[in-house]
């Protein structure tokens, strides 16, 4: 729609100046003309007021586009923040070493869901905090 317009604006803009050129030309139907010329003028001002509005469009919806696209990302970033350090955690707890701690004991696995239960927590609160979550 903007080409098309832009396109009627620059034909419109040469018949205004054949136009003119016909006013001079014939003296007896230079009212007619003027009148012609004035409803032209009219019709390019009205096809630039349009493709003004068409290009405030086109702005706003890349703007909601752009404005939902970073939404995506931030809540991506934040889970991100929130499982990275869990999968470190297991992978830690998970490799086979002679002794990792808690693995003596019969509550070690549960103690060490506590602590990235207690992790998850703390850091769900800090993003919540900084209006991120």
């Amino acid at each position: 729609m903007k080409r098309d317009l832009q396109a009627f604006r620059r034909l419109a803009v040469a018949q205004q100046e054949v136009i003119r050129r016909l006013g001079r030309s014939f003296r007896e139907q230079r009212d007619y003309l003027s009148d012609v010329s004035d409803n032209q003028r009219e019709a390019v001002d009205m096809a630039d007021a349009t493709r003004d509005y068409v290009d405030g469009a086109i702005e706003a919806y890349r703007m909601r586009r752009d404005e939902r696209s970073e939404l995506g990302i931030r809540r991506l970033t934040v889970l991100a923040a929130l499982l990275g350090p869990l999968s470190v955690l297991a992978g830690w707890y998970g490799v086979n070493f002679k002794y990792l701690p808690g693995q003596d004991n019969p509550a070690g696995f549960w103690v060490f869901i506590a602590v990235q239960l207690v992790f998850v927590l703390v850091s769900a609160l800090y993003l919540r905090r900084r209006g991120l979550l």
